[in-house]
């Protein structure tokens, strides 16, 4: 089954008027933001949600597997090393940045 893209657009513009109510749903906007393409603006929303919710290891991961398609390296290690900074025994986090070496 395929999503058609005006999906896509509505399934943002509803993520979007979610955000205004909680800001939790942020994670879910930058993700949809990346599937479609529009992948500065899933690091802009990833680091809207992080400024607000910066304990969170898993947005950090995914702003970080975000940083390694965008081939942004040194970005992603920074992300990585928090999380390894928070978790040191992430395994996720250790295997995405020596995946990066």
């Amino acid at each position: 089954m395929f999503i058609k893209s005006e999906q896509f657009f509505d399934a943002k513009l509803a993520l979007k008027e979610l955000c205004h109510l909680s800001p939790r749903y942020l994670t879910k906007l930058a993700h949809l933001e990346f599937l479609t393409g529009d992948s500065l603006a899933a690091v802009n929303t990833y680091n809207e949600y992080l400024s607000q919710f910066g304990e969170d290891i898993h947005a950090w991961i995914a702003l970080a597997n975000v940083f390694i398609r965008l081939g942004a390296i040194e970005s992603a290690q920074i992300a990585l090393n928090y999380v390894l900074s928070v978790e040191p025994d992430n395994k996720q986090a250790t295997t995405l940045l020596s995946s990066l070496s």
